[in-house]
């Protein structure tokens, strides 16, 4: 009889209101995002954005040491969808009378 050999994948989570980070990890890797928590910081909105999938943290390692190589088509296309996402939480927010 055979034994089968299971992968486990392990699923991290990380916070970012860097979009340019986010981008970053979203074009590397199959990533869910988790949350968009709309914010004040210095008296402006931002937004907290919770992304989980594997490898995350290691990728945002990557990114905040500068050994984040990505094609250039998948990464403007990650950063126009991660983009669309946190204004539409933002115009949401202010829509029903959150953080102007």
């Amino acid at each position: 009889m055979k034994t089968k050999k299971v992968k486990v994948i392990t699923c991290d989570r990380i916070t970012s209101r860097d979009l340019y980070e986010l981008a970053f990890i979203l074009t590397k890797t199959a990533c869910k995002v988790e949350s968009i928590e709309v914010t004040e910081e210095l008296g402006k909105p931002s937004c907290i954005v919770t992304v989980s999938g594997e490898k995350v943290k290691q990728l945002q390692l990557d990114y905040l040491n500068n050994q984040a190589p990505v094609d250039a088509v998948s990464y403007r296309k990650s950063l126009s969808y991660i983009r669309s996402l946190v204004y539409a939480e933002m115009s949401k927010s202010r829509k029903q009378g959150g953080i102007q």
